[in-house]
């Protein structure tokens, strides 16, 4: 976990560009305030989490291998590659290594969902859900790659490039 802040004090464009940071996914958030006596955690709740992880354990292992996607999922997820694909030609340079890994993470999450409900097969639904994640995920690396260019450093880098090329 990490904040805004952060990325644009430490977050360098050659992060992005060799290839670590498109290997996350980035949500946003708004915290929470800061809790001096946060209440004790339900066991009951940690239980249920750990039987219903369990319990999609052993689904995946039944359907075991390959899970494919359902006609249905397969002609969404086609036309979302496809915009997928036009959002990461059309993106400046370092958004686009970013974007490069979203249509991955995309599948990747509606096996998660397709799993946690319990399918046999990525459908419809899966998909869906799983495209919701992929376009934010999209927009996350474009608002990342904006702080990138407000960064300290990366106006300084543009002053001294200036002041070269007035020379």
């Amino acid at each position: 976990a990490t904040t805004d802040e952060s990325l644009e004090q430490n977050l360098l464009e050659e992060d992005i560009k060799t290839g670590l940071i498109p290997r996350f996914a980035m949500f946003r958030c708004v915290p929470n305030e800061p809790m001096a006596f946060p209440p004790m955690p339900d066991s009951g709740v940690a239980a249920a989490l750990a039987q219903g992880l369990q319990d999609i354990n052993s689904h995946a292992r039944a359907v075991g291998g390959a899970i494919d996607l359902d006609q249905n999922a397969m002609r969404t997820w086609e036309t979302a590659y496809k915009d997928f694909a036009f959002q990461e030609r059309n993106a400046p340079e370092a958004a686009s290594a970013i974007l490069a890994r979203v249509p991955t993470l995309t599948l990747k999450w509606a096996l998660i969902y397709a799993m946690q409900a319990y399918h046999t097969n990525i459908e419809q639904d899966d998909i869906e859900r799983a495209i919701l994640v992929g376009r934010y995920l999209a927009n996350g690396a474009y608002r990342t790659t904006q702080n990138i260019s407000r960064h300290p450093t990366a106006k300084a880098e543009t002053l001294i490039l200036r002041w070269v090329d007035e020379e």
